[in-house]
C-alpha cells in the first residue's frame, strides 16, 4: 500500500461510496491514524454526522464546492486547537 507507513494528518472522504459507508472508510483509516481528522463530502442534502463529530475532528463539506472553500475548511479542520484536540468547525 502506498505510504503505509507515512503519518496521514487528514482525509478527504465521500459519504456516499457505492457499495460501502463513507463513515465505515474513516473508522477504517483511524485504526492505523488514531488521530485523523476527515472532511466528508456530500452530494445529499441534509446528510448530517453524529453530534460528536467535531470532537472527532470531522466536518461535511456539500457538493458542490469550490476550490477556496475546500481550502479553507481543510485549514480550519487541520488548526491546532486549544484543547490539544480536533477542532470543531
Amino acid at each position: 500500500m502506498l505510504g503505509a507507513d507515512l503519518p496521514v494528518d487528514a482525509a478527504l472522504v465521500d459519504l456516499c461510496l457505492g457499495d460501502q459507508d463513507g463513515r465505515a472508510l474513516a473508522d477504517r483509516l483511524r485504526e492505523r491514524s488514531p488521530g485523523l481528522r476527515v472532511l466528508f463530502l456530500s452530494g445529499s442534502p441534509g446528510e448530517l454526522l453524529p453530534s460528536r463529530s467535531s470532537e472527532r475532528g470531522e466536518d461535511v463539506l456539500p457538493k458542490p464546492f469550490v476550490p477556496g472553500e475546500l481550502f479553507r475548511r481543510l485549514e480550519i479542520l487541520l488548526a491546532p486547537s486549544r484543547s490539544g484536540e480536533a477542532p470543531g468547525v
